[in-house]
């Protein structure tokens, strides 16, 4: 809780203040912003997230007399970000802010440049860019040797080992998060054709096949997305231990499953009783889904605020 309680401290020290935002909450929003423009990914999304809140909280911490870094001058699933240390000016909230600034910029930067092109080219440059030029930080320090006490210097180091520690952790970042063992045993749904002669299993996922699809943005992606993520049980997690870990194996491969709550209803299951209570359930179950989508009627004048605005940040 420590670790919590002074990451939220780096994250927004000014935000008591209505006209004011911290370096960190400046940097959390341009990251949010270049989410925006991203292709929806909920767990890339996720990982990028944690990872920048890493690096923001130790550019942080290595000022700090008190606090311990989290990557800096640790160990992390076996990889060990070296730190010799750095000599802590007067001012300590410059150089932290400073650090951070670079370690975000350079961050940003790898972390999103296989954003869609046009994203990338006209709206995350502009946004790392411009935070840069108001913080009044030259983007041509490119060094990461911080042994003259240049936190610069310092935040490129701790962004180039996030990206060395990204490239080994297990999600493929280095191929733009492709699957690597998963294989559908289903065909395509072609939802612009009537029925489904390629489902093999109905108890498997499918792929669906659209005729055109935006993305979040409206740019036009492929009509059929891969399974999303299936293989992240194997990525470096934050939050969770090998104790909450069962492994399972499938096509030569090991598949990790924390907190595994079993397999879900299924249809066409051993015997004649299974099935029949299976199958019902199974049914029932989807049916719910569509009645509940019933209620949500745009026309009833009945809107619910469940904004963080409403219910609480």
């Amino acid at each position: 809780m420590k670790g919590v309680a002074v990451l939220l401290m780096a994250v927004s020290p000014l935000l008591s203040l209505a006209q004011e935002h911290s370096v960190a909450m400046k940097w959390n929003e341009v990251n949010l912003n270049c989410v925006r423009k991203d292709a929806a990914r909920p767990t890339v999304t996720a990982r990028n997230l944690f990872h920048a809140s890493v690096i923001m909280y130790d550019s942080w911490a290595a000022f700090d007399d008190d606090a311990s870094t989290f990557f800096l001058g640790q160990t992390w699933d076996g990889f060990t970000c070296q730190f010799d240390g750095i000599q802590i000016p007067e001012d300590r909230q410059a150089a932290q802010e400073k650090a951070m600034s670079y370690a975000m910029y350079r961050f940003l930067f790898h972390r999103y440049q296989n954003a869609p092109l046009n994203n990338w080219n006209v709206f995350m440059i502009g946004y790392c860019n411009d935070l840069m030029a108001e913080l009044g930080y030259p983007t041509d320090i490119t060094s990461t040797d911080y042994s003259d006490g240049d936190p610069a210097k310092l935040g490129n180091y701790i962004a180039l080992k996030m990206q060395q520690f990204a490239l080994q952790d297990g999600s493929n970042q280095q191929f733009n998060y492709a699957n690597m063992f998963y294989q559908t045993v289903n065909s395509d749904l072609l939802a612009e054709q009537p029925g489904n002669p390629g489902q093999y299993d109905g108890n498997r996922w499918q792929p669906l096949t659209l005729e055109a699809i935006l993305d979040q943005n409206g740019f036009p992606i492929a009509n059929s997305a891969p399974a999303l993520s299936p293989e992240w049980g194997n990525v470096v997690p934050f939050a969770l231990t090998p104790e909450h870990m069962d492994v399972f194996q499938r096509d030569g491969f090991d598949w990790n499953v924390y907190f595994d709550p079993g397999p879900p209803p299924m249809l066409d299951t051993i015997t004649e009783i299974e099935r029949q209570y299976e199958d019902d359930f199974f049914r029932w179950g989807n049916t719910m889904v569509a009645v509940w989508h019933s209620f949500h009627d745009i026309s009833d004048g009945v809107m619910k605020d469940i904004s963080p605005n409403s219910i609480g940040n």
